[in-house]
């Protein structure tokens, strides 16, 4: 439908690593995808122990050209995990947002002493500048215009917001956003405290005043105002902790959001949407959160939208299935219908349902219409479907919406692109997987990473945007 289709003509990117962690700079011409290799049997320890991000400084995208090669720089950061990488608008370096070394060295060696998290600046070939983080990063986003850098904290419960202005050496943290405070604005959130406060991914509008975060194990959303933290930090004499209890102005539960509510005549626990990625319309009015779900409330996978047009402490949210969205989903599940939401009752149908896990979205205008790219993480088909048919689908796929009258209840299927490769022979849950996602030259280009790809698997995926 519309005026844009999708290309099925897919250009794959091969090193040796998978891809987790991707951003791409706007006109397309620098990449960064961290990019884990396993050296498990040599350690004797089923563990990713070796993290490359690649920083590849191309000057034209050609469909069959391929980003990484022998000659791509490549930068090893050693045995710790990259969580998440950042391009930096109109600059020559980039971010990575590291988690905590649980690298042990195998016997008689000592452990690996421990290392805390960080946001390291890197070049092609340096670590430019190490930020300690006490916690565990998760999410990593730069702001569109270059200015700031947020961190979703997951492990330590903060949202941090990092100043670029001065370059490598001389960032540093202008605002941190507690768990306390977030917590001072949940609402009628079940569970709002402890280890389900843990921040995850980040959006920015276009016009970087704003940031949202979600909060995936409370089933939320924080709304930042980045204008607040520049004003902050003029003001001078404040705390980064001042600063960002001025930044948040609002914690967003989204619907269908409950988790662990037991039903006290069965003692069944009850899952909700778990909000993974989220992305801030071109024209600021809306926002689209990817819901994973646990489970045993797959009926619950989809997508939240948020309305922005009253601001960011009047944010309306609506959550949609993705089974309603695309019927096509249903395929050999038996169903004709996703079966309905519920805080008491658990659709024991909803066991047909395969397990999607959306994890990340980008909103994109192109020509009249506005796009979402809907990264759909895996396709793993339940026994019902299994026992249906031999021809099952089993890797991720990038759904492309129509989302041009979404605050009015509409979403429209352009088209769904099955990304990597499929599953082998006899062994449904093994296909391609996906993460990450960017887009490049106003939404011409998408790129999503393959996580468990790597080798001829493929470490990242372009799919081109077609305006008829």
């Amino acid at each position: 439908m519309g005026e844009v289709t999708v290309s099925h003509d897919i250009v794959y990117h091969y090193s040796a690593g998978r891809g987790e962690g991707l951003s791409v700079s706007k006109d397309g011409y620098r990449i960064i995808v961290s990019s884990p290799t396993d050296i498990s049997a040599s350690l004797g320890q089923p563990a990713e122990t070796t993290f490359h991000s690649h920083i590849p400084f191309v000057t034209n995208l050609p469909r069959a050209f391929n980003v990484f090669d022998e000659t791509t720089p490549r930068l090893d950061i050693g045995l710790i995990e990259a969580a998440d990488v950042a391009v930096v608008h109109g600059q020559h370096y980039g971010l990575v947002a590291v988690r905590a070394n649980r690298i042990m060295q195998p016997a008689p060696l000592p452990p690996l002493v421990p290392l805390t998290g960080a946001l390291l600046a890197v070049s092609s070939d340096q670590v430019l500048q190490t930020l300690p983080i006490t916690g565990r990063p998760d999410g990593l986003k730069a702001s569109p215009d270059g200015r700031y850098a947020v961190v979703a904290d997951e492990g330590g419960g903060n949202i941090l917001v990092y100043d670029l202005l001065g370059g490598p050496g001389q960032i540093y943290l202008a605002a941190r956003i507690t768990r306390a405070t977030l917590q001072s604005l949940y609402n009628g959130v079940p569970n709002p405290t402890g280890d389900f406060i843990e921040p995850e991914s980040i959006g920015f509008a276009p016009d970087s005043s704003f940031a949202l975060v979600t909060i995936q194990d409370s089933s939320s959303v924080a709304a930042i105002d980045m204008t607040a933290i520049t004003l902050g930090q003029e003001q001078g004499g404040l705390t980064p902790e001042q600063i960002g209890d001025a930044a948040l102005k609002s914690v967003v539960h989204l619907p269908h959001g409950f988790r662990n509510n037991v039903n006290t005549a069965t003692g069944l626990k009850f899952r909700g949407v778990e909000p993974d990625g989220v992305a801030v319309s071109p024209d600021g009015s809306f926002a689209i959160v990817a819901n994973e779900s646990h489970q045993s409330a797959k009926h619950l996978q989809g997508l939240s939208v948020l309305d922005l047009r009253g601001g960011l402490q009047a944010i309306v949210a609506q959550t949609y299935s993705i089974f309603d969205i695309d019927p096509s989903l249903l395929k050999d599940t038996g169903l004709t219908s996703v079966p309905a939401w519920s805080t008491t009752t658990y659709p024991t149908e909803a066991n047909n349902l395969p397990r999607l896990d959306p994890t990340n979205v980008e909103i994109v205008k192109r020509g009249n219409q506005t796009i979402a790219a809907f990264v759909i993480e895996r396709y793993n088909p339940s026994a019902a479907q299994l026992a249906a048919s031999p021809n099952f689908e089993s890797r991720g796929s990038v759904l492309f919406l129509d989302v041009s009258d979404v605050l009015n209840g509409s979403i429209g299927v352009i088209d769904r692109v099955q990304v990597g490769v499929p599953a082998s022979p006899g062994l449904p849950n093994t296909g391609a997987t996906l993460e990450g996602i960017d887009t490049a030259q106003n939404g011409r280009w998408i790129f999503v990473s393959i996580s468990n790809g790597g080798g001829d698997k493929g470490t990242v995926a372009r799919l081109e945007l077609i305006n008829k």
